[in-house]
Formats: C-alpha cells, sequence, structure tokens
C-alpha cells in the first residue's frame, strides 16, 4: 500500500534480475528487484514480497512494469527505492526476437567497462549498480550450503501475519553457485564472486526433479546452462552485478544477460 508523505516517483523499469527470496526479520520473505528505467538509469527495488503478489502483478525478467517508488532512506545506495506493490503494472515484455534487439537496446547503453571498473566507480562516486562484459568466464562454481535455514530465519519463515494466507515453505537450496572470470581491465588479477539470480536456483530445483537427486547429473546439468550454454563463443555475455548493502565493496551475480552476437545496438532512453 502507498504510503503517505513519501516522495513517490512514477517510472517503467524494464526488469532485468531478480533474486532468489531470502528470509528477513523486517519484511519476513523478500526479493530484491534491478532494473533500468526508461530513462537509462539503473534503479534497485526493495522489498519486494514477490510471492504474496496477486498473480497479473507477478512480473518475469524483460517485462516492463509501471510503478511507483520512493528513495529508500534506510539505504544510502543512489540506486535503491522502495516500491508500492499496488502501482504496479506489467505493460511490456521484451522477447527474444530478432537477436534480442529490443532488450540490448535498453540494456547496453548503459555498459561498464569492466567489473574493476564498477568497483573503482563504487570507491569513487557510490555505483552499486551495474553490467559490463568479462573477458572470460572460465568457472561455475558449485559449493555445498546448509541444506536447512538457520533457526532464526526459520522462525521468521514460520510467522504468520495478520490476516496472511499460509503458502509453501521457502525453500532453503544446499548450494551455493559462483562465477570465476577475468575482466577486461589491465589490472584485473580475476572475479569470484555469488551468484544470486532466481533463475540458478529454478533451475537447481528443476534438474533435482528430473535426475531423481542425482548430484553428478544435476551439476553437469548446472554447468553445462550457465557455463556452456550461456557462456558460449555464440554468445555475448555480460554479467549484471550489484554490491551488498552493509558490504559497499562486496559485488555479487545478480544475473546474466546473453544476447547471441552481432546485434546492432539502438538506445531507446533518449526522446522517450
Amino acid at each position: 500500500m502507498k504510503m503517505p508523505g513519501k516522495d513517490w516517483i512514477s517510472t517503467r523499469v524494464l526488469i532485468t534480475v531478480k533474486t532468489y527470496p531470502n528470509p528477513s526479520w523486517k519484511f519476513k520473505e523478500t526479493v530484491c528487484v534491478a532494473g533500468i528505467t526508461e530513462g537509462g538509469q539503473w534503479i534497485r527495488i526493495y522489498p519486494v514480497k514477490f510471492r504474496d503478489l496477486p498473480f497479473n502483478k507477478r512480473f518475469k525478467k524483460y517485462d516492463i512494469v509501471q510503478m511507483k517508488v520512493y528513495k529508500d532512506v534506510h539505504d544510502t545506495r543512489p540506486e535503491s527505492f522502495r516500491p508500492d506493490p499496488d502501482s504496479f503494472e506489467i505493460v511490456d515484455h521484451l522477447s527474444y526476437r530478432n537477436d534480442w534487439r529490443d532488450r540490448k537496446n535498453w540494456v547496453l547503453p548503459s555498459l561498464s567497462s569492466s567489473m574493476c571498473e564498477i568497483q573503482r566507480m563504487q570507491r569513487e562516486n557510490e555505483k552499486t549498480l551495474g553490467v559490463f562484459k568479462p573477458l572470460n568466464i572460465n568457472e561455475f562454481i558449485i559449493e555445498e550450503d546448509n541444506t536447512e535455514w538457520p533457526i532464526r530465519r526459520l522462525r521468521v519463515l514460520q510467522q504468520l501475519e495478520l490476516f496472511e494466507k499460509p503458502k509453501t515453505m521457502l525453500e532453503k537450496i544446499p548450494y551455493v553457485f559462483k562465477y570465476g572470470y577475468s575482466c577486461s581491465d589491465s589490472a584485473c588479477s580475476g572475479h569470484v564472486q555469488t551468484i544470486y539470480d532466481w533463475e540458478v536456483y529454478a533451475l537447481y530445483r528443476n534438474l533435482r526433479d528430473e535426475f531423481k537427486g542425482d548430484t553428478d547429473q544435476i551439476k553437469e546439468g548446472m554447468i553445462r546452462k550457465f557455463l556452456d550454454e550461456m557462456c558460449s563463443p555464440k554468445r555475448d555475455t555480460y554479467l549484471i552485478v550489484g554490491n551488498m548493502h552493509w558490504r559497499p565493496s562486496n559485488f555479487i551475480v545478480l544475473g546474466v544477460f546473453w544476447p547471441p552476437k552481432n546485434t546492432i545496438v539502438h538506445s531507446v532512453h533518449s526522446g522517450r
């Protein structure tokens, strides 16, 4: 519900990433969403209680969503805004047709030259979201993690708010997924970053069901998708990254943008 006394901004946002839901003391279960405004600016939208949204407001990647937001005074990162979920209206979807041309026209005008440049911009100008093309992505790392939520987070998820309808318990994925890569900066010594994209967790669940829990086949399937296919030489692979609120120097991979090669880019932001 829209809160009074806020400086609300109405904007259209191309949704580029959606993280896997995370337990939150304040908001219970939340998703961090990031995208690009119609003016060509990166924006972080948090909190979004995605699984509580009506189905007609549950946007997908590359949907263009009309929404009302205000600057989050508790999160000093310049791209961070809080939304009015009631205002969400899906007005368009950019398809993969024409070699992702429409998607590239939205995303690539905001391109940074490297991950190292984004880190420098974070230190100098507080930049906390960006997209860049790695020099090479050579590893998709799968590390074992806890199989259950820590007890404090579990209690948060088990609490029902007034008038809240019960829903399926948020699943704890027993792995952490990371990319190891180098960026094009001449001084780059390499990067290893955790992937928070909802899609990597969804793929794990699909493969687990398909292969009936066979760990080797699951891991092979994930490497095949997130390394062999999405980082294929036939793809122009870009990483969308963002930093952590309480650890501003710590960046994570929020999503992968992987169009086929050789699409001409025309910015859609000027003159809108």
